[in-house]
């Protein structure tokens, strides 16, 4: 079978050979609320049947903060060589600063006004903005690493609306609860008055009356 340049996924470190995903799409699953970075082997090992933990390698790598918060985990790596960042830790490919990863995709270049072969950070890798992520991917705010969108969404575009909505709420009902207690002050000393007026009516009344009988006697 033949496979066509832009049908093929690259990812790569700096200065060494690329690696090419030919029937992949991406590099990892998004699997309850986090990304799993998954295991591959090469067709040479593929072709034997069976394979050691030893030949498959994990291409994805997670940060530590996003495996920190349960947003990233990938298959078991017993060793290094398993990551392709060749950092294992607690059984987890990491992202390595000294060694970050890029993918690789055709791609629409601006500047050269016509597609292309354009590298963007992995997931996992620190960015700024999402134009510094793989084309199907985003930049995490809170964490700055490129992340899957459904991540990204899920834990932070949503959490900041929510957070804002409530704090709108706990705002207006403290509002509308102080408008009610001005209302029921205002009420209470109108009806305040109006009792002290009644009163000093009633008793110029029964004044009057007093002084009328004592003129009539």
């Amino acid at each position: 079978m033949e496979y066509r340049l832009c049908d093929m996924t690259f990812i790569c470190h700096k200065n060494e050979t690329c690696l090419s995903l030919r029937n992949a799409s991406t590099y990892y699953i998004n699997l309850k609320g986090m990304e799993y970075g998954i295991s591959f082997v090469n067709n040479n090992t593929m072709k034997n049947d069976e394979f050691e933990n030893e030949d498959k390698i994990i291409l994805h790598s997670c940060s530590k903060s996003m495996y920190k918060h349960n947003l990233c985990e990938t298959d078991t790596c017993i060793n290094e060589s398993n990551c392709y960042s060749k950092k294992c830790e607690n059984g987890t490919c990491m992202a390595n600063k000294e060694n970050p990863a890029s993918v690789c995709r055709i791609d629409w270049l601006e500047k050269e006004e016509k597609p292309g072969m354009r590298c963007r950070n992995a997931n996992g890798e620190k960015c700024s903005e999402s134009d510094d992520c793989d084309q199907i991917n985003v930049c995490d705010d809170r964490y700055s690493v490129c992340a899957s969108p459904l991540i990204a969404e899920d834990n932070g575009k949503h959490k900041g609306p929510d957070y804002l909505f409530l704090v709108g709420v706990g705002i207006t009902i403290v509002v509308i609860l102080g408008i009610v207690a001005l209302i029921t002050i205002f009420v209470m000393s109108c009806i305040y008055i109006a009792i002290d007026e009644l009163t000093s009516i009633l008793y110029n009344v029964s004044d009057d009356y007093r002084q009328i009988e004592d003129i009539a006697l």
